[in-house]
């Protein structure tokens, strides 16, 4: 599936239209796995263990789906900022991947990609072609399987490779628009297409886009910000902490500890959805406190610091500069720095860099 940050306040298909696709969707697969069991019952398939085929080709399906929606963001200029494939989690960065198995509390669909397009470019299209591009692949895998029928010689291949042929014909439905853990790949491209969101509802998205383009928390327009404080109280807690961090004011930071406590979804859902941006501002709001104390023991834990290192890797190593800094260490200060610098220069938020060094500045006083 495509992730298009769908606010609430966005076009919806009316539930009437929802029960009609739903019901569509059910003929349809009902259809295929009709047509797999008379082609299973046609012929037997000795050399392929039908269990495996059809697991195998269902991975594989949503694989190339997910694929699918990768590169046309990629050749729209649109930033990818997550993909997953079950409980595999893809972090893309300047230069390589980062990877991890994370299971999630909250629903999560079986595959998806996160992607945001440049602030300067359009987004009607960028979305449309974005969401389109899952079932685009799907429909090439097709073809190609379709074109594969013509050189298959054996009975026995041909069943198989039509079995492979109708599970890999299954994501399609998502072009329908029916209810499902996010919104469905028809969905977002009717939405774009027919009824494109006002500018009043994307400026939180533009925020997000412009962060990862390279503009500070702190430079946003003000339209821009407001709204990026509103996405959540989660967001709004998370907004004023970084302004007070790019501003040098670390007592100030320190001292929202009771309004993240209080941010806190009581949603477990949310919460779960939130569980990671919660834990990294906390981890700020504690390295802010022993920012202003001049206090390494106030620092994040390590426990705490392995937590956040997968999501936002700057985090720890700025807290060993910050640390060998108070114990009077220039040159494991200096290598923590650099370290600090190269891992914000792999981020793909562009900002990083900059806010890591000014960040690094404000706390030593001078030039790093």
């Amino acid at each position: 599936m495509a992730g298009d940050g769908s606010a609430v306040s966005m076009w919806q298909p009316s539930a009437a239209w929802r029960l009609f696709f739903t019901v569509v969707m059910y003929l349809y697969l009902g259809m295929i796995f009709a047509f797999i069991a008379a082609l299973l019952g046609f012929g037997s398939l000795r050399r392929f263990h039908p269990l495996l085929l059809l697991i195998g080709a269902f991975v594989v399906s949503i694989v190339v789906h997910e694929i699918g929606h990768y590169v046309a963001a990629r050749q729209l200029g649109m930033q990818v900022l997550r993909l997953r494939l079950w409980w595999l989690e893809i972090a893309p960065l300047r230069r390589g991947w980062r990877c991890r198995i994370k299971r999630y509390a909250h629903k999560t669909p079986t595959g998806s990609v996160l992607a945001l397009p440049a602030v300067d470019r359009p987004w009607r299209r960028a979305f449309i072609v974005f969401a389109l591009g899952g079932v685009a692949a799907n429909v090439l895998l097709l073809l190609i399987l379709g074109a594969a029928l013509a050189f298959v010689r054996s009975d026995e291949a041909a069943i198989a490779l039509c079995v492979v042929s109708c599970i890999c014909a299954m994501p399609l439905v998502n072009l329908l628009p029916i209810k499902a853990v996010v919104d469905t790949d028809g969905i977002v491209a009717w939405r774009w297409l027919r009824h494109p969101p006002a500018e009043s509802d994307l400026l939180g998205m533009r925020a997000l886009s412009r962060l990862i383009s390279g503009t500070l928390l702190s430079a946003l327009p003000q339209d821009e910000a407001a709204a990026f404080a509103r996405l959540s109280e989660v967001h709004a807690v998370y907004y004023a902490v970084v302004l007070h961090q790019e501003r040098g004011e670390w007592r100030e930071a320190a001292a929202l500890g009771d309004a993240l406590d209080a941010a806190v979804p009581k949603n477990a859902a949310l919460r779960s959805a939130y569980a990671e941006l919660i834990l990294y501002v906390r981890a700020e709001i504690a390295f802010s406190r022993a920012a202003a104390d001049r206090d390494a023991s106030l620092l994040p834990d390590s426990k705490m610091l392995r937590q956040v290192r997968w999501a936002h890797e700057c985090l720890p190593v700025r807290c060993g500069a910050f640390r060998a800094w108070l114990e009077g260490d220039a040159r494991k200060t200096e290598a923590m720095v650099r370290e600090t610098l190269r891992r914000a220069a792999l981020s793909i938020e562009r900002a990083s860099p900059q806010r890591e060094r000014l960040l690094l500045e404000t706390l030593f006083g001078r030039a790093v």
